[in-house]
């Protein structure tokens, strides 16, 4: 099997990981006469202009600040959550329905400089992948993961061949029989990490439930010392008790309530379990389904968690430096004054309690995402921490006869004949060539 093929047939399976043949081709046909995958795709495509330079050009930033940050976007009725780990490598956990990509391209560039180190997607539903091509349209990922249905929604498998036409890293998160008491762990850096939760294929089979797309769907938990986050996606009741019979720790510091609220999830078992002093509800203002239902809610207030709302408080971030965890809202409560923050999770304090001026006034000049992107190039690994590599911010290579552009580092950039060799000052600048990176050392 040619390694086109083989790149074609497991992007297809959800693949472990996209495998982009680095030998020199003849560059692909113009972005213009190439088809499209599907209407959708081209639909949620970013169109030139202001918010692409945005992506080229960013915002100044003044780095990491050794904190981990999370930001839960005010997207209607959906899902679209952005981190950014202690050292810099940023992950974007859904992206909300279709209409919410013009707000991510929008916003993704007024927080980070240069792609996404990783992008994940829950759940095939639209209201999760909606937005997701607008949004690394306009500011690129380096890899993707998604959790694999047995029929794949046309949506997902658009987005599937989408992203492989642009040489970004798909893989599942997959975990192997032999060690299936281990979580499937993604390093961001400075001891703060991602733990995939479920599913958890080839170990464990996919649930069977009535609305099996939602019970399997990707439930995360976020670590970074004493603070954790667990991202409840759309689990349902199955998921729950798959979880609570797993052995593993629910108990976070903040629960991202599982779908948006609505009833089905969030019982109090699960409560029990996670033990949330907040609780992040994602939803629009007005939704069909009337989430989030007055049973979640009177659940979340008897386990003692505050609850915020993307369609009451607008975007809620949540800053923490491994103790403890400060939640401000775009909107706040009535009574409260902009940007008042809230503190979880630290010792000898109330939850919910307001903090010393001068600790406001250091949330409120909390440094931007840094100017630069981690590039996260690792290979797959089971059951283990994957590690992210460093940053090359430029110049990139490539030859005038090759479709795939280079580290000038790499085996095969020693190899490009001097008058055939093309340098590029940056990564965007290779990309807009119609090259794609290079898979040995996915530049």
């Amino acid at each position: 099997m040619t390694t086109r093929a083989a790149c074609r047939a497991l992007a297809a399976a959800w693949i472990a990981l996209a495998a982009i043949a680095c030998e020199e081709h003849p560059p692909p046909p113009p972005a213009a006469t190439a088809p499209a995958a599907s209407a959708l795709v081209a639909a949620n495509a970013a169109p030139p202009g202001p918010q692409n330079a945005a992506a080229e050009s960013g915002h100044p930033a003044n780095g990491a600040d050794g904190k981990l940050h999370v930001w839960f976007f005010d997207v209607g009725q959906g899902d679209a959550v952005l981190i950014q780990g202690p050292t810099g490598k940023t992950v974007l956990i859904d992206g909300g329905p279709e209409d919410a990509g013009a707000h991510l391209s929008y916003r993704l560039p007024d927080l980070l400089h240069g792609p996404l180190d990783l992008v994940i997607s829950t759940q095939p539903d639209p209201d999760h992948l909606g937005g997701l091509v607008r949004a690394i349209s306009t500011v690129g990922a380096r890899r993707f993961i998604g959790a694999r249905t047995d029929a794949p929604l046309p949506q997902s498998r658009a987005l599937m061949q989408w992203l492989q036409e642009r040489g970004i890293q798909v893989f599942e998160p997959s975990v192997p029989p032999q060690r299936r008491s281990d979580p499937f762990r993604i390093a961001l850096g400075g001891g703060a990490e991602l733990q995939v939760l479920w599913p958890r294929r080839p170990a464990e089979p996919d649930l069977e439930a009535d609305r099996p797309v939602q019970a399997n769907s990707l439930v995360a938990r976020l670590v970074y010392q004493k603070i954790s986050i667990l991202f409840g996606a759309d689990m349902t009741v199955e998921t729950e008790r798959h979880l609570l019979a797993s052995g593993f720790s629910l108990h976070s510091t903040l629960l991202k309530v599982p779908l948006h609220g609505a009833e089905g999830a969030t019982t109090a078992a699960l409560l029990e379990a996670v033990r949330p002093e907040a609780a992040v509800i994602s939803v629009g203002a007005g939704n069909r389904e009337g989430a989030p239902s007055h049973t979640v809610l009177a659940r979340l207030e008897a386990a003692g968690a505050q609850v915020f709302r993307t369609d009451l408080n607008g975007e809620i971030r949540a800053d923490s430096e491994g103790h403890s965890l400060v939640v401000v809202t775009e909107r706040p409560a009535a009574g409260e004054a902009p940007e008042t923050p809230h503190l979880f999770g630290a010792r000898d304090t109330e939850s919910g309690k307001r903090l010393a001026q001068s600790t406001v006034e250091e949330v409120r000049r909390r440094r931007p995402l840094p100017n630069r992107a981690v590039h996260a190039d690792a290979p797959v690994a089971f059951g283990k921490v994957i590690e992210a590599g460093e940053t090359h911010d430029g110049p990139f290579v490539a030859s005038r006869n090759s479709g795939v552009f280079h580290l000038p580092s790499c085996r095969w950039a020693q190899r490009i004949k001097k008058k055939n060799l093309i340098t590029f000052p940056t990564r965007s600048a290779a990309l807009q060539s119609g090259r794609r990176p290079a898979g040995d050392c996915h530049p």
